[in-house]
């Protein structure tokens, strides 16, 4: 996933510099605020992992389809969209099947992870 990640990244950067635009200057507390939260979930074990997955590749999902509305007269943009949501469907997936089913923590990682992932959203756009 490490390598699609980072290639998402740079798709994403190259958007933003075509486009004129930035990323938010807290963009480097968001990544250490990721880091941290993957650390955290990282020691609940592996089910927490696929739960934090699953519901990181939600929101993702989400987004995407939010951005692809907004932008849907921009087809080169959305054509590099669609490409990364299928490959974080099955990032999606691949957390489901981790996480299993009935795992007494789910919720909780859950909430933790739409939390932040919503907060930094919010941030973002405001500064």
């Amino acid at each position: 996933m490490d390598f699609h990640e980072s290639d998402h990244a740079e798709i994403f950067r190259n958007l933003l510099l075509d486009h004129q635009a930035r990323l938010c200057f807290l963009y480097p507390l968001f990544f250490v605020g990721g880091l941290f939260y993957g650390v955290i979930v990282g020691f609940l074990g592996l089910r927490a992992i696929g739960t934090s997955t699953y519901a990181i590749e939600n929101i993702v999902n989400d987004e995407f389809d939010i951005a692809l509305k907004k932008l849907k007269n921009q087809d080169a943009i959305c054509k590099k969209i669609r490409e990364i949501q299928l490959e974080e469907q099955q990032h999606l997936e691949a957390g489901k099947q981790l996480a299993g089913d009935n795992y007494f923590l789910s919720r909780l990682v859950q909430v933790i992870a739409r939390s932040g992932a919503y907060t930094a959203k919010y941030m973002a756009s405001v500064l």
